[in-house]
């Protein structure tokens, strides 16, 4: 039997017990660029490369600022990131002129999973082509989910990556220290990573974006991010 016969339908099982629609998105998800975000106990720092090719990938498409303390990052199909989004700044301010109080990074974690997951057990729907790390500061402290089709994770690790892959390779370069790191070392830690995997040179220029206790969410510009890279290389050469 082919494997055509069981993907025409996102609730139609394989013999194998495998939703097939499921897994090609979550392919979807890992393919395009990486986002890394790391993770202290006050700020979260999220960033990105964007390689060379036609179709450039602008910050705007890779992050987007849901309100002054609350950061989403994506990872796959643009033009769902782009629904998703309106989708979340609609509900938070509903629940703001609802309840006239910002809504719990929590709450909106919650909500946009069970979004993804009604478009995995209705027929006729397409399951989203993304994943999402959530990033946000609210009166209980700085929370990180990460959301797919199948989970909704809360993560106290220190490093969380849209590729598995990458996840399991660079975890073990953290330790326990970053977890009281200020942003600029949150920086530099995610600049080791890229260098680890390769991903950036003296000529590149990551994307990179904050928020936390204190600080709304902003994006660095071109002198900040070159002052960093130009710091961070000279560091390596030292060594």
């Amino acid at each position: 039997m082919f494997r055509s016969q069981y993907d025409s339908d996102v609730t139609l099982y394989s013999p194998e017990g495998k939703l097939l629609q499921i897994e090609y998105s979550n392919s979807a998800c890992i393919k395009g660029e990486v986002l890394i975000c790391v993770k202290s106990v006050n700020h979260a720092v999220f960033s990105f490369v964007d390689k060379k090719r036609e179709y450039k990938i602008t910050p705007v498409d890779k992050i987007f600022f849901l309100s002054s303390n609350i950061i989403i990052g994506v990872s796959g199909i643009i033009g769902d990131s782009k629904i998703i989004c309106e989708l979340l700044k609609n509900e938070l301010k509903e629940y703001e002129f609802i309840n006239n109080t910002p809504m719990p990074v929590f709450s909106l974690a919650r909500f946009v999973s069970k979004f993804f997951h009604t478009n995995t057990i209705y027929r006729g729907t397409r399951p989203f082509g993304i994943s999402i790390m959530l990033a946000g500061y609210d009166i209980t402290g700085l929370h990180l989910f990460r959301i797919n089709q199948d989970n909704l994770s809360q993560s106290d690790s220190e490093l969380v990556v849209t590729d598995s892959r990458q996840y399991k390779k660079n975890k073990k370069l953290f330790s326990e220290k970053i977890k009281l790191s200020s942003i600029h070392e949150l920086i530099y830690h995610i600049l080791i990573v890229f260098l680890k995997n390769e991903t950036i040179t003296s000529k590149t220029k990551p994307n990179i974006c904050c928020v936390g206790k204190k600080l709304k969410a902003t994006f660095f510009g071109y002198r900040i991010k070159k002052f960093f890279l130009n710091c961070f290389f000279n560091s390596m050469i030292s060594v």
